[in-house]
Order: structure tokens, then C-alpha cells, then sequence
């Protein structure tokens, strides 16, 4: 919901604004408030007019016949040598991009070899301005060629000047010319063009002036100029080429039309790290992380562990523990680091006859210090990555007894983005280059972020590696670089680099319709990436960082590329996901987000093929895109769906549902079938992809009131790195503290068709004066930035599904007396701008009115002022039964004062509890104070969890706050949405 814009580019000189007689709109497309934010393109046509012009000498110049007219010649001005007569443009805005066209021609004879005409773009002052000079003559310096003048004599900057000659002559003769000039203001391109020629005359890069006016004139000569037209962007308007990019891709996965069904395969057995673990995250059911197929038909799946083991599945999904790489390595090491330990297995393509397969896992500091790596280590390395050679004494065992040997060691500075994925090109057959060579994805061990390791070619670390397992010539003997991988010979670079410029290749695989390659690449705090990977191939971090420059100092945001970047020869993702941070979570902190690499599909599942699928891995959520759209060199990226899950009940779940957990530590793999599976550390779970179909796309939101969700909590989205917090689908992008209760609030119950989880809130301990109940919220001292659309909001709504579950209301467990009650249930509301946590804007509540509970709306528009109250007339326990789901919504117009109830999409008749008398609100016609709400109170009140105050035993479900009072019509349509199956 928070975003659905489409990836553009800004084309400068592109519009339909006109200047000289008016300004009017440009074209309207289908997306205005998306088109708003856009820089809005102008086209600038001056009248021939002294109204429209500027001279520098008004009396040397005329204007008739729909033309401008120099009369006279120019004198040389005081200061920094420039034309010495002009006349720019008066009307209309300063232009920065531009794409001027006009005919101009030279009035005196052409006798002399200095005879010119100028035209002048983005003036700021008589000192400071670009030029182009269009003479007969192209052997002086200063004659027929771009120039800038900067507070000093006029510089030339076209390419085509080679200290002798520049272009071919402009104007050679006392005809009318066409003249079309381009600037790309973010690029500083220029090109002039002259006669129609398609190509240009002259070229050149400049970005000194980011906009001003355009103009004609010459040095000491005289003409004129007619049909002055410019199309471009306004200097005000145009965006600041090294301002941040917020949001590097803009559009969030659409849901896709494809439901997996997904059956389960097999639990593995619970498994510990080496040494114990401080670090939750790694403390899981087991950590599998990859599932393949033994290549010698007998049909057994493998499936290594973090910790330790390998397992073998038979077609039943029953494990037998092949062997466990902790018993073969005294030093082996998995207690610190998500990727460390047993990381990957691959089996030689001939394992069946010379039962050879290769590991990856790394060792602790006392394995570094006991062995030589095959390449100098980096800086004080703290894990070690090691590549040993097995070989099976007989390979239809099922448990392994040979011997092994050590092919590749390398240290890395910190316990993160070691060795990744070890493989083998399963597509390569013999007689191929590929055939047999093993790929090595290596990460930079956490350093590259600071430094050029990944684009240091003397270095393992940040490269995909190719080597000949069974060859010698590499540095240690133990395995061979082949003579075809892309930098053998070169000086300084090692032989087995085959890729470069990665963070984290995480996972990388091959198509099996055409041995494609594509590499899932996890980002630093931005972008999740997947790339096509060819020999040679550069991803240029830490330079780039999807296609966008990464800067180490502002790691919250990314930055335009240089040209010297665009020049790079980098490549770029294929398709990318972005992180979209939550506005009160630290950007530089990792927010619960890195792709999975997966598997281009082309299984048994008809509706699957020709798919990419891979996905998060942190949060589970499954992607796809099409393979034929994942193009290497393309300017756009194959749009990426978040493809649906049910298990083999139909159930519609999430992949955090199939694991019970926020996180859920997502990895994917296949059989020599073609078969999809999908696997979570979270639950040590295997599960196989049986089937899929074609589903209704199901957006729970009404478009007609999309604009106005400010937030909304649907508790299907626990935020991966704190299950205490939700996950807002709202524009406001706010992570929601559920107080006390933390994951254990997110319960099984489903208050609409497609919905799966709900919020509980009650009170813990009702006899006892504590701060210990459930409830949810959000809270800020200072206000919430996040929240500035309620603020001086004009009207708000707050609704979503309620389910009573306990006796209300609570006891008070503030007061003595037992007996006593609070006077209220807290259901959700937003805070005011003064509040202490209880004090609100807008609220939906149970309330004590004149004795008797009611369900309200209570409102207050000025913060400092008084509250008004808008009952239900009917019995509140028939508006909301004990255990049964209801949709509710209140409404708020602050500029008319009226209020409004509703269930279940029908207003509720009521009244307002001062009987319609007085005016609390102080209307003016305005809307409220224009404060930021402090905050969110859900279940109660005090969302700080400095008190307990009228706590609610129910639960709730798609809690939506908006900053329009929706009408009757708003609320009927999408409470319809809810219901329809």
C-alpha cells in the first residue's frame, strides 16, 4: 500500500506548459499525485516583443516582422572577455534542462573570418552563462564552439576543438538557419545541432549553472533570430543532482496472480552452533539452509546444516545423517555470524563414479592461526572459510567414510559475507568450458563497505572465483585456474576471478532452459538485487550499490551516479526490492531485509515456468519475476510479484504462518526434476512446491479512500527484527509497539476472508495495581513526524474489526476496592498534539455516558480545548456480542463538528452526549491544531507503558487510521471489500 509508482527517469525537455501569453497545465496522466511530484516540464516561446526581451542595449535592437533584431554592433564590456551585445529573455521561468530550436541568421556580410551569431542558455548574470558561437570560421579559439563564462574570461568546453580547429563551420553565408540546442542539466550534456542534421555539430559536458535564462546576440557583428521555442524543466523545479534518493526503488512487489501450494517434505532434527550463541538470531531450530539432489539418480536429496551436519532425505522425506563436519574440523566455528559454519555442499558432476563433493565452512581464530590460507588473509580475520575436497570410499553409502582434502582457505576481518555458495554448473555438460569448474562466491568480509576490496583484483574477497577442483596450478597446488576465466594474465589480477564487485553473493544458480546465470546479491541498507552474471562481469560495490552511488558516509540514503560511475562499465540488477525502512526505526540499522537467491523454474508446475522465484529470506516473503524480462544491459527490470502461499488444505498463509515466527530465516533449492522447495531455519522445515494456481488479486483496500490511509495494521506483518512490533501498510510506514505482550499478542483468528492473524490486548493482572497489560501503540514525546497528515487534518477515520473476548469493563486495578471498574474500554485511537497518553484527537471507545457504557466517538479539534462525544443509541453489547467479529468505524470533520458511527458499514444511530448544544470545538472552518499527534493508543491507553488505564480483553484486526472523515458511502464500500470471499 505505502507505494506503487512506477521507476522513471527524468527526461528533460519533454512539456506542454507555454510561456509569452500564458502558462497552462502540461498533460494529465493517469497518476496525478504521482505526476505532481514529478519535476513539471515548461516550454518557453517569447513573443517578438520588448515585452518579452531583455537587451543589454535596448536601442540596438528592433522587433518586427515576428522577428528579434540586432541593429548594431556590440561594444567590448568591461571585465571577463564574452559577446559583447545580447539580449535574453524576460518572461516565463529559468530554465535548467532545455531543448531550444530557432532560426537565426547573420546580417552582415560574411567577408571576414569572424562574423558569428550567439545563443545563450541558463544566464544568471552578465558574467555568468553558457554560449554557443556559430560562425563561418572554426581555426580561433573563440569562434564556433560551446563556451562558458564563470566571473572570467569565456572558456571553451566543446569536445570537437583540437587546440587548432573545432567543427565544421556553422554559418557560412547571410541565409536563415535552423538551430536546435539540448542541455541536460542533472548530466551537463550539450549537443547543437544545425539544419535538421541529426547528428550533432557540437558537443560538450558542463554542469557549472543549474539553470537561468536563454538569450541571442553576438560579439561585433549583428543579426536575428525568429521562432524561439524551448522546451524543459524549470530551474526551480529541477532536482539536485547529488540530492539523496530516499527511495531507490519505488515500487513496492505487486501481488502476484499465482498462489504455491506447498506440501510438507520433512523437519530435520534440531541442531546447536559452535560455540554457544549470544546472538538470537542464530539461535533457531536448526540451520538448513539448501536442498539438492545427489547427481548419481538414486533420487536422494541433500541438505546441509549451519551447524554441523548433512543430511540425506529418502522420496519420503526421511533424513539419515550423512556426516557432520564438526567431527572432521577441531576448529570448526558456527556460534557468531548468520552465514557461519557447514555453508554450502556440491557434488562433482561425476560423483558417481568418483564420489568426490566439496563443502564450504569456516573455523575460529585458533583454525587461522594453525593453517596457511591459499591467499594472505585480511586484517585481523576473525572466521575462516574453508573449501575441502571429499571423497566417498563408496558413493551409495549413507554414511560417508573416505578421505578429504583441503582445497581453498581465506580469512575474512569480521564473521560476516564469508564463502557463501560453493557449485558447479549443473547445465554445463563434457566438452563444455564450464564442465566440471567449481564457483566459489566470496564475500568481502564485512570490509568493503569502507574500503575497495570487492574492486581489488589482487584480493579473493567481493568476487565470484572459478577453479578446476582437479587441477594443480592454483597457489597451493590444491586446485587449477582455468585458462578461459576473463582475467588470467592480467597484471595484478588473481586467475580465478571470474565476477567482481559484491557485498554478499549470497546464492547464485543456473537456468536449466539455457544455463543462464543469475546471483542473488545482498545489499547494505538499500537494495536487494538480482543480477545476470556473465565472465567478467563488475556489480561495482562499493561504489554503486544497485544502480545508484553508494556513499559510506550517509548509508541511509544512495546518491544519482557520477558520469564517471555511468561510465564505469558496471552492470546492473536485473530486478530489485528495496528496503523502505520504517520512519522510527534507525535507517543505518538493519531493518529485516536480504534476498534469497532462488531457482529459475522450469519444474512440473505448468503455471510456475519461465519464472524466477527467490525471495527475503529474513521475512519470508516469496517473489518471482519473469525470466525473459531479467535482461543484463536493459534500462528497466523486471517488475518483481509477491507470489501467494497455501498449504495443501487451501489455507492462505504466509511464510511467516507455515513457521510460527517474524522471522523466518527463508532459503530455497531443487531436484533433478525441477522441482521448487522451500526451507526456514526458523522451524527446520522443508517444504516441496506441488502445485499453484491462478488466484483474484485481493486488495483489501477501497481505492476511493487509498490516499487517506495514513496507517494501517493488519498484524499478518511482524517486523522481523523485533516480534514486539507490526509493520504499518499505511503511508505513515510506522512500526506499532505491542506493550507487554510482544509476539505472543499476534494470535490465530481471522476476522475477514484472507485474514489469518489478530491482535489480542487484556489486562494481566486485574487485582493487582501493575503496568502489565496488552495493548499497542505508539508514543513520542515530541510528536510523531510520521503522523503530519492529522496534523491541522480537516477530518479523520479510525476503523478496523473488533472481537469482544472478555467481561468489560476490566477491574481497576488502581483502586483498592476490588469491586471498582474503569469507566472505559480502550479500542484504537490517535493522540492529540499535547497529549500525555491518554488525552486524544480521535477516538473509538467504550465510555461511561451518564451511567451506562456506550460505544463512542469522542473528538477533540484544538488541542488546548475541550472534547466532544458522539454516542451509539444502541446497547453496546448488541453492537459488539462477546466473541464475535465486527467491523467498526468512527468519523471525525472537524471544520463541520459532526461525528459519525458505523457497523459493519451501516451508520449507527446516536447522539451527541451535550445534546447537540455549544460549540466545544471553537469551529472556524478549519481543521485541527496543527500539532503532530503524539501518538497511537490501542487497547487502553498510555502506549509509553507508564500506566494501566481501561484495558480491553478483544482482539482486532486491519485497524486503519485516515485523514478524511470518510462518508457513509466510504465506510459501506470498505467494509464490502472486507467480506467478499
Amino acid at each position: 500500500m505505502r507505494k506503487n509508482r512506477a521507476r522513471t527517469r527524468l527526461i528533460a525537455g519533454l512539456g506542454a506548459l507555454a510561456v509569452g501569453l500564458a502558462l497552462v497545465p502540461g498533460v494529465a496522466t493517469a497518476d496525478r499525485d504521482e505526476e505532481a511530484k514529478k519535476p513539471r516540464p515548461v516550454t518557453v516561446v517569447p513573443g517578438p516583443t520588448a515585452q518579452h526581451w531583455d537587451p543589454l542595449t535596448p536601442e540596438k535592437w528592433a522587433f518586427e516582422k515576428g522577428q528579434v533584431v540586432q541593429t548594431e554592433r556590440g561594444e567590448q564590456p568591461e571585465g571577463p572577455r564574452r559577446p559583447f551585445e545580447y539580449a535574453t529573455v524576460s518572461k516565463g521561468p529559468d530554465l535548467a534542462s532545455l531543448d531550444l530550436s530557432a532560426q537565426v541568421r547573420i546580417d552582415e556580410p560574411v567577408s571576414r573570418d569572424d562574423r558569428d551569431v550567439v545563443l545563450i542558455w541558463n544566464y544568471q548574470s552578465p558574467t555568468r552563462f553558457y554560449y554557443a558561437h556559430l560562425s563561418q570560421d572554426n581555426g580561433i579559439y573563440a569562434h564556433n564552439g560551446i563556451f562558458v563564462v564563470d566571473d572570467e574570461d569565456r572558456r571553451r568546453i566543446d569536445d570537437q576543438w583540437d587546440g587548432e580547429r573545432g567543427a565544421e563551420p556553422a554559418i557560412d553565408d547571410l541565409d536563415w538557419h535552423d538551430v536546435r540546442l539540448t542541455y541536460d542539466a542533472p548530466s551537463g550534456e550539450v549537443a547543437v545541432r544545425m539544419d535538421g542534421e541529426r547528428e550533432p555539430l557540437m558537443t560538450a559536458t558542463d554542469t557549472t549553472f543549474s539553470g537561468g535564462r536563454m538569450g541571442f546576440g553576438s560579439f561585433d557583428n549583428h543579426g536575428r533570430i525568429k521562432g524561439l521555442k524551448a522546451k524543459g524543466v524549470s530551474a526551480a523545479d529541477q532536482p539536485d543532482p547529488d540530492a539523496p534518493i530516499t527511495d531507490p526503488v519505488p515500487e513496492d512487489p505487486a501481488p502476484a496472480d499465482l498462489a504455491l501450494e506447498l506440501e510438507e517434505v520433512a523437519q530435520l532434527p534440531e541442531s546447536e552452533p559452535t560455540p554457544e550463541p549470544t546472538d538470537p538470531r542464530i539461535m533457531r531450530h536448526n540451520r538448513i539452509n539448501f536442498i539438492g539432489e545427489v547427481p548419481d539418480d538414486s533420487g536422494r536429496r541433500y541438505v546441509p546444516d549451519l551447524n554441523g551436519p548433512m543430511y540425506l532425505l529418502d522420496e519420503e522425506g526421511r533424513e539419515t545423517e550423512y556426516l557432520d563436519v564438526r567431527e572432521h574440523d577441531e576448529h570448526f566455528f558456527s556460534g557468531r555470524g548468520m552465514g557461519s559454519g557447514f555453508g554450502f555442499v556440491t557434488f562433482h558432476p561425476e560423483f558417481a563414479e568418483n564420489g568426490k563433493f566439496y563443502t564450504t565452512h569456516t573455523v575460529s581464530t585458533e583454525g587461522i592461526e594453525a593453517n596457511e590460507p591459499t591467499y594472505p588473509n585480511q586484517p585481523d580475520a576473525f572466521v575462516q572459510s574453508v573449501v575441502t575436497e571429499w571423497t566417498a570410499d563408496d558413493p551409495a553409502a549413507q554414511r560417508f567414510s573416505g578421505t578429504t582434502r583441503e582445497v581453498f582457505r581465506f580469512g575474512f576481518t569480521q564473521q560476516i559475507h564469508a564463502i557463501q555458495q560453493i557449485d558447479f554448473n549443473p547445465t554445463a555438460t563434457k566438452g563444455d568450458e564450464d564442465y566440471g569448474l567449481l564457483y566459489l562466491a566470496v564475500g568481502d568480509g564485512g570490509i568493503g563497505v569502507g574500503s575497495d576490496v570487492p574492486q581489488d583484483m589482487g584480493t579473493p574477497a567481493g568476487k565470484l572465483l572459478r577453479i578446476d577442483p582437479l587441477g594443480d596450478d592454483g597457489p597451493n597446488g590444491q586446485y587449477g585456474i582455468p585458462d578461459s576465466n576473463p582475467f588470467v594474465g592480467d597484471e595484478g589480477a588473481l586467475g580465478e576471478i571470474y565476477a567482481l564487485g559484491f557485498r554478499d553473493p549470497h546464492r547464485f544458480s543456473w537456468d536449466p532452459a539455457n544455463g543462464r546465470m543469475f546471483l542473488g546479491h545482498i545489499g547494505q541498507h538499500a537494495i536487494e538485487a538480482v543480477y545476470e552474471i556473465d565472465k567478467g562481469d563488475n556489480a561495482g560495490w562499493s561504489e554503486i550499490e544497485g544502480r545508484l552511488r553508494y556513499d559510506n558516509d550517509t548509508q541511509c540514503h544512495l546518491f544519482p551516479l557520477t558520469e564517471e560511475l555511468q561510465d564505469a562499465g558496471y552492470i546492473y540488477p536485473v530486478a530489485s526490492y528495496d528496503h523502505d525502512v520504517p520512519a522510527n526505526w534507525d535507517c543505518n540499522a538493519d531493518s529485516g531485509h536480504a534476498i534469497s537467491g532462488g531457482q529459475a523454474y522450469r519444474g512440473p508446475v505448468k503455471e510456475l515456468r519461465g519464472r524466477y522465484v527467490f525471495g527475503d529470506l529474513v521475512n519470508g516473503s516469496v517473489y518471482s519475476t519473469e525470466v525473459k524480462r531479467m535482461r543484463q544491459g536493459s534500462t528497466t527490470e523486471a517488475p518483481i510479484t509477491e507470489l501467494a502461499l497455501q498449504d495443501t488444505d487451501g489455507n492462505r498463509m504466509r511464510m511467516t504462518d507455515f513457521v510460527d515466527d517474524v522471522r523466518v530465516d527463508l532459503r530455497f533449492g531443487t531436484d533433478a526434476e525441477g522441482d521448487l522447495y522451500l526451507l526456514a531455519k526458523s522451524s527446520g522445515t522443508i517444504w516441496k512446491v506441488t502445485d499453484a494456481e491462478r488466484v483474484k488479486q485481493r486488495e483489501e483496500v477501497d481505492p476511493r479512500i487509498a490516499d487517506h490511509l495514513v496507517s494501517f495494521y493488519d498484524f499478518e506483518r511482524g517486523f522481523a527484527q523485533d516480534a514486539a512490533k507490526e509493520e504499518d501498510r499505511g503511508s505513515a510506514n510506522l512500526l506499532l509497539d505491542l506493550v507487554n505482550g510482544a509476539g505472543d499478542m499476534r494470535v490465530r483468528d481471522a476476522a475477514y476472508p484472507g485474514s489469518v492473524n489478530a491482535l489480542q490486548t487484556r489486562q494481566v493482572s486485574p487485582t493487582e495495581n501493575g503496568n502489565d497489560d496488552w495493548k499497542a501503540g505508539l508514543w513520542d514525546e515530541d510528536g510523531i513526524e510520521a503522523l503530519d497528515r492529522f496534523s491541522g487534518a480537516k477530518g479523520i477515520s479510525v476503523m478496523g474489526w473488533f472481537k469482544m473476548t472478555g467481561d468489560h469493563p476490566a477491574p481497576d486495578s488502581t483502586t483498592p476496592d476490588t469491586g471498582d471498574r474503569y469507566n472505559a474500554v480502550g479500542l484504537a485511537g490517535l493522540l492529540s498534539g499535547d497529549s500525555d497518553g491518554h488525552g486524544v484527537r480521535a477516538l473509538l471507545e467504550l465510555i461511561d455516558v451518564d451511567g451506562e457504557l456506550r460505544l463512542v466517538a469522542l473528538g477533540r479539534r484544538l488541542d488546548e480545548g475541550a472534547s466532544r462525544t458522539f454516542a451509539a443509541a444502541q446497547d453496546w453489547q448488541e453492537i459488539l456480542p462477546k466473541d464475535e467479529w465486527v467491523h467498526l468505524a468512527a468519523t471525525f470533520d472537524y471544520t463541520s463538528g459532526e461525528m459519525a458511527l458505523y457497523r459493519n458499514g451501516k451508520p449507527l444511530e446516536g447522539f451527541y452526549t451535550d445534546g447537540g448544544e455549544g460549540d466545544p470545538w471553537e469551529l472556524d472552518g478549519t481543521g485541527t491544531s496543527p500539532t503532530l499527534p503524539k501518538g497511537i493508543k490501542i487497547g487502553g491507553s498510555y502506549p509509553q507503558n507508564s500506566q494501566e488505564k481501561s484495558p480491553c480483553d478483544c482482539r482486532m484486526d486491519a485497524l486503519m487510521l485516515l485523514d478524511d472523515a470518510l462518508d457513509r458511502g466510504d465506510v459501506a464500500r470498505q467494509y464490502r471489500r472486507f467480506v467478499r470471499p
